[in-house]
């Protein structure tokens, strides 16, 4: 067969569409192998692009939030892939990143609540110097609405979060503000429910109270 490539002149070609190859029919032999080597470049690229970003407004959809601040996210996400690793989990660590700059505050509970990915995981993508600190005044607002609080209720139990820092997870805090409040207030809301809201133990509320 190679004496044969040797003299054969190639006249007869033909596009393998499938292999992305031009072969020549006389002899057989694979002129070219890269024929489509560039578009399917691109391809991928595009397809890698589309899933990341449909992931970014799935996630955006489980958390309630609005697809708008896909773009953003997305870019962020981008500068995050050149200096780090890709992962699974960089993408869900990006939108919490993202989510806390901008001001729409969530917690780590949340995120990996909805990506599926650990707590442990998304914390660790944090720098000691770029560790996001969660205001509770932030996410009172948040989990007020969740539970159909009024403005007015919000503001009063607002009122009552503490000034300075406690050591306690800012989750804890909250719950165990909105629960200290509905319980003078009798309304209907018990310690599990609200633990079950902010995704929290209710022995944790149980402890701040006690210590507090």
């Amino acid at each position: 067969m190679s004496n044969q490539e040797n003299i054969c002149m190639h006249l007869n070609e033909v596009i393998d569409d499938r292999e992305g190859s031009i072969i020549c029919i006389d002899c057989g032999l694979v002129l070219s192998d890269n024929l489509y080597h560039a578009d399917n470049y691109l391809f991928h690229l595009t397809s890698s692009v589309d899933k990341d970003l449909n992931e970014i407004k799935e996630l955006l959809e489980r958390l309630n939030l609005p697809e708008a601040f896909s773009g953003q996210i997305f870019d962020n996400y981008k500068k995050l892939v050149k200096e780090r690793k890709r992962s699974k989990y960089l993408l869900p660590y990006t939108i919490y990143q993202t989510l806390n700059e901008i001001g729409y505050p969530i917690s780590i509970k949340d995120i990996s609540a909805v990506s599926g990915v650990s707590e442990n995981l998304i914390y660790d993508m944090q720098k000691n110097e770029e560790s996001i600190i969660l205001n509770p005044d932030s996410l009172l607002e948040k989990y007020c609405k969740i539970l159909d609080l009024d403005y007015k209720t919000y503001s009063v139990i607002k009122e009552r979060l503490p000034k300075i820092k406690t050591g306690h997870n800012p989750l804890t805090v909250i719950a165990s503000t909105i629960y200290k409040y509905c319980k003078e207030n009798k309304l209907k809301y018990s310690m599990k429910y609200i633990a079950h809201i902010v995704k929290i133990s209710p022995i944790s509320i149980r402890r701040y109270l006690k210590q507090c």
